[in-house]
């Protein structure tokens, strides 16, 4: 049996992430989302009502953004990136049901319906992807470097204060 050194976890709470960037970053790609799911059905040949239903479902899956800036005691930080994932889980059945109930049950055409509400939901869900990975990324490099005993690592060069990981691959 090989025995390590510090080989105890680090069990320090995890910072809250920081609501704001989120929140403007995911704005904007709620605005950007809802005007390409209009563009892309308009360009299918969607008539007013088309237009009309698809804005309506990316607004409402599109503001889902909102339930990670919950924060705790809803949303703690160790589970942030899950209630991110949540988010966009739930953008998608609201997405597949909008189609579902649009196009079958009230009738509307089915080629601008679809495409109108899928390149409108792969939009937010990507902007909502970019913004949750690089708060994460700066909230654990931030963490790295305050673990490093000599404080010099910057967090966005690479290497050893950047992974996590002190010298030595301890």
């Amino acid at each position: 049996m090989t025995s390590r050194t510090n080989s105890t976890p680090n069990l320090e709470p995890l910072a809250p992430i920081p609501g704001r960037p989120f929140a403007l970053v995911c704005g904007l790609g709620l605005l950007i989302s809802v005007g390409v799911g209009l563009l892309v059905a308009s360009g299918a040949g969607g008539d007013e009502r088309v237009l009309l239903a698809v804005g309506g479902v990316l607004a409402f899956g599109g503001a889902l953004f909102v339930l990670p800036l919950l924060g705790p005691p809803v949303i703690t930080p160790e589970r942030w990136g899950l209630a991110v994932m949540l988010a966009s889980m739930l953008r998608t059945g609201v997405a597949l049901g909008a189609m579902l109930l649009l196009i079958e049950v009230q009738g509307l055409p089915k080629r601008s319906t679809t495409m109108g509400i899928l390149f409108g939901t792969f939009v937010m869900m990507g902007v909502e992807a970019v913004a949750a990975v690089w708060l994460l990324t700066v909230r654990d490099r931030l963490r790295a470097v305050a673990r490093k005993p000599d404080g010099l690592a910057s967090p966005f060069a690479g290497g050893p204060g950047a992974t996590g990981q002190g010298v030595g691959g301890s």
